[in-house]
């Protein structure tokens, strides 16, 4: 019994903190698409800046 009691309070404080991380995972993986539009769109820029400046 207290087995079993110990496990459900261990996979409860798991669940609680999963939440959390998963959320931390979900933004960061947004910011690296946000990171990495930015810069494909700044090497467009230098390249237009390059073609306009010949």
């Amino acid at each position: 019994m207290a087995d079993s009691l110990h496990l459900k309070v261990v996979l409860e404080a798991l669940d609680k903190a999963s939440g959390p991380i998963n959320d931390i995972l979900r933004s960061s993986k947004g910011l690296q698409r946000a990171y990495i539009a930015n810069a494909d769109a700044f090497k467009k820029l230098k390249i237009e800046q390059r073609d306009i400046s010949a």
